[in-house]
């Protein structure tokens, strides 16, 4: 009982059902008491659906601490890195979840497992306006229909397409299948592309009343700016002040000029921002493959990153591309 209770626990907070979390969560505290035990695979499962309810705090375990070889490692890294994501900021948490994923390939989980992560940073990518990053992500197709349907529609609402995010949106909410936290997104981005509209009004108090959005920082901070600015004039502090919720600013940017590119590192990371392999990118400058793999590798240690998704992050950020 200790163990359905903690994972009913879990997978409520994941879908947003807030209510039903809290419900498990002291229905499990109850089945503690009335046994005397703690057992550590139902209380990680507890730690993630506090994670995933209401426990934003930045403080949580270090990489290290997590395993990789056990069933919700992607949930339970999913969950720290939307911490990450609201408390922080986006390049923290990319880097976090681009982390794990190159972990993940030595875990005993299977690849699609994994699709979590691969929906999170899709999203980031979206809101940092690398959207040719997130279709790519969802070539593989381990994201979830439903999921994949709102990064669409997250995507069409950057560059500027409100009749297709309405059409994805409704496409969304008509799907039984689709959990709570992704109708609070969909209904985000339908907020989002209102704004573009004759009426947005309308939408915006609908949309602003249907769900407790002071309670949800984490789906937030998933949205773009356009669809993330209304809620959180809305909702107002101390929501709107975390750092990870802020619109229109990159948070934690270092200074302007504080890491200096080659003219060629500059070259291989316009072609990463433009999706390009560093095969076509060797062939595009004229020059050797093992040349622009050793010239990419200088470009990661003078950013501070580790791979190319973060390399466009970090870019970005100080301005380069």
């Amino acid at each position: 009982m200790l163990g359905l209770s903690a994972r009913n626990a879990m997978l409520s907070g994941k879908t947003a059902l807030h209510a039903q979390a809290r419900s498990y969560i002291a229905e499990y505290e109850r089945l503690v008491t009335a046994s005397g035990s703690r057992d550590e695979l139902p209380e990680q499962l507890i730690r993630i659906a506090g994670r995933y309810h209401n426990d934003w705090s930045v403080g949580g375990p270090s990489s290290a601490d997590i395993s990789l070889n056990i069933p919700f490692a992607p949930l339970q890294v999913e969950a720290e890195g939307w911490a990450l994501l609201v408390n922080r900021g986006t390049l923290p948490a990319y880097q976090w979840l681009q982390a794990f994923l190159g972990r993940s390939r030595w875990s005993n989980l299977m690849a699609f497992d994994w699709w979590p992560l691969h929906a999170t940073l899709a999203m980031i990518d979206v809101r940092e306006g690398r959207l040719h990053e997130s279709q790519r992500r969802l070539e593989d197709g381990s994201i979830p229909p439903e999921m994949a349907l709102v990064i669409r529609a997250a995507a069409e609402l950057v560059e500027g397409n409100p009749e297709t995010v309405e059409t994805l949106v409704d496409r969304v909410l008509a799907m039984p299948t689709t959990t709570t936290r992704w109708r609070m997104l969909a209904y985000g981005l339908k907020l989002g592309a209102a704004t573009c509209g004759p009426d947005p009004q309308d939408v915006a108090g609908m949309v602003l009343h249907l769900y407790d959005w002071a309670h949800a920082p984490c789906t937030l901070a998933l949205l773009p700016d356009i669809a993330r600015k209304p809620i959180l004039d809305h909702v107002g502090p101390p929501l709107s002040e975390l750092a990870g919720l802020r619109v229109g600013e990159t948070v934690g940017r270092r200074p302007a000029g504080s890491v200096r590119l080659t003219p060629r590192q500059i070259d291989v990371l316009q072609g990463l921002v433009e999706g390009k392999t560093l095969g076509r990118i060797a062939l595009d400058l004229g020059l050797g493959k093992e040349t622009i793999r050793s010239t990419a590798k200088q470009m990661y240690k003078r950013l501070g990153v580790h791979d190319r998704a973060s390399a466009v992050l970090m870019g970005q950020a100080l301005g380069m591309i």
